[in-house]
């Protein structure tokens, strides 16, 4: 019996490229070139997918063919692939650090992914071949600048700005003059920009965040108030150019808060929020904002979203608390400056005055609150163990412990329950909570005695009498029928019903007689 299998073109294909890498195509190098040729054909025709497929076929045959590995790392830079472009681009330098071009490469690839340690030293790899490689130098002066490493920032922007006068080197000099806190030097920079090139939105917004700075240096109104409009109409020009600039935004809503004009601030910033723009910083500010306009609430809800991101920034933290205790929540208040010396820690930002500030806050907030909160009901205690009736419970004469439980209810927290004097355990920080204990009882004991008092001193008292029961139970005495020695009767058979007869004896009284179901 003989029979046909079919194979599908695609399939086929697939099968003698894997063989060919199998057989090696007799040379390995003559395989690779094969590949990056059917690669190349297939990026022309924009089928970038088939491409990289055999890009990868020609590295499998070839682990050293640098144009393999730039070619494909080209179409995953094309495709979204960043990570992978990158690995590739390494790779090249590793395999060839004489091409300054690949390792400049690798690093903006690097630097995109923040990965800024690696940017730099993929950058000091192309300056080590090419010490004026205008764009390593660019890309180092950020990867520095994004590290906080301002003096390699500082070093590179200087050698590029000596290597030629452009707008994008003044602009860099700029930012790491502004970093530096040089803030003339920066502001001639951005300006220098503007006057090259009146279309460099950021160089706008570089000076604004310059004039912002000098803002805060400066003591005198009038110079203030210059800085500040020198930023919103630089900010207002960059948004001219480009309305969806969220850069130009955030910064000019600074500037505005500055100038109490807090509506227009919080106009701007959620405008960046809703061009797509949300981090910490924009929720931060724009709470702030919030605050500064007395709309306490919603601060507390940027708040929240920023405290997702970040939970445990100290500064967000005692905002929050600023905005609740304005909002007349003291507790939650209290409760934020409680988590924001948590998050402090052994942060030397925070000094020793600032965080006795901080507890002095933190005291009075709670005495207020303590206050506001004062009423003078009193609690309402429910036992539900020992079962009860009425005021009396029984209690069986061979217990020499007993079990009492149940829950007070208050309006207040609670500062104590105890039963016969004995503190009882229950959760401080709720309200209406389940107590329980386990207290001695001795024969002599006549009444089991719950208190209750809440924190401003109101008190409420249950005293339940102990009932005694003895601990032998019943003795029952069969007379008839007969009963064996081995505990068992004699039935006629088919009798339906049997009489009993016999006498049940016991200290106490029986509550019903004896009988057998």
């Amino acid at each position: 019996m003989s029979s046909t299998v079919i194979i599908k073109p695609a399939l086929l294909k697939s099968s003698l490229l894997a063989l060919a890498i199998l057989l090696g195509l007799g040379a390995s190098g003559q395989g690779a070139k094969a590949f990056i040729k059917e690669a190349e054909g297939f990026a022309k025709d924009g089928n970038l997918t088939e491409a990289i497929a055999r890009y990868t076929l020609a590295v499998q045959v070839d682990p050293k063919n640098l144009k393999a590995l730039t070619g494909r790392a080209d179409l995953y830079e094309r495709t979204g692939k960043s990570s992978d472009a990158a690995n590739d681009l390494k790779a090249a330098v590793e395999l060839d650090p004489s091409n300054a071009d690949n390792a400049n490469k690798a690093a903006w690839a690097l630097y995109n992914l923040n990965r800024h340690a690696e940017a730099k030293a993929m950058c000091d790899k192309a300056l080590a071949v090419d010490a004026d490689h205008m764009m390593a130098l660019q890309c180092r002066t950020r990867a520095c600048l994004a590290l906080k490493d301002l003096d390699c920032a500082h070093a590179s922007a200087e050698s590029a700005l000596a290597a030629k006068r452009t707008t994008d080197t003044h602009y860099l000099h700029g930012l790491v003059a502004l970093e530096r806190r040089e803030y003339s030097k920066a502001a001639e920079d951005f300006q220098q920009v503007i006057d090259w090139n009146y279309l460099y939105e950021q160089a706008y917004v570089g000076y604004a965040e310059t004039q912002l700075k000098m803002y805060e240096g400066y003591s005198a109104s009038t110079m203030q108030l210059r800085t500040l409009d020198q930023a919103v109409s630089k900010t207002t020009t960059a948004l001219e150019l480009n309305p969806r600039s969220t850069d130009a935004l955030f910064t000019r809503s600074k500037a505005l808060a500055y100038q109490k004009e807090f509506a227009r601030a919080i106009d701007d910033i959620s405008k960046c929020i809703a061009l797509g723009r949300e981090d910490v910083d924009v929720y931060h500010y724009r709470a702030q904002y919030y605050h500064g306009h007395g709309q306490h609430q919603n601060a507390v809800n940027d708040l929240n979203k920023a405290l997702l991101y970040t939970p445990d920034n100290a500064q967000l933290l005692l905002l929050r608390s600023e905005c609740k205790e304005k909002n007349l929540d003291l507790d939650g208040a209290v409760k934020d400056l409680d988590l924001a010396k948590k998050a402090m820690g052994n942060d030397a930002d925070f000094g020793p005055e600032q965080r006795r500030d901080i507890e002095n806050r933190r005291t009075r907030i709670a005495k207020q609150a303590f206050e506001m909160g004062r009423e003078s009901d009193a609690p309402v205690i429910n036992v539900l163990e020992p079962y009860r009736t009425g005021n009396a419970v029984q209690v069986s004469s061979a217990l020499k412990q007993v079990k009492v439980s149940g829950y007070v209810r208050d309006k207040s927290l609670l500062d104590r329950i105890t039963v016969n004097g004995a503190a009882a355990d229950f959760p401080k920080d709720e309200r209406d909570p389940q107590f329980i204990t386990s207290v001695p009882l001795s024969a002599t004991d006549k009444a089991i005695v719950v208190l209750a008092m809440d924190l401003y001193g109101n008190v409420d008292s249950v005293s339940l009498a102990v009932i005694r029961t003895e601990a032998v139970p019943p003795i029952i005495q069969l007379t008839s029928p007969l009963v064996g020695a081995d505990g068992t009767v004699t039935v006629t058979s088919g009798k339906t019903d049997l009489f009993l007869e016999g006498s049940a004896s016991d200290e106490s009284h029986l509550t019903r007689s004896p009988s057998m179901g």
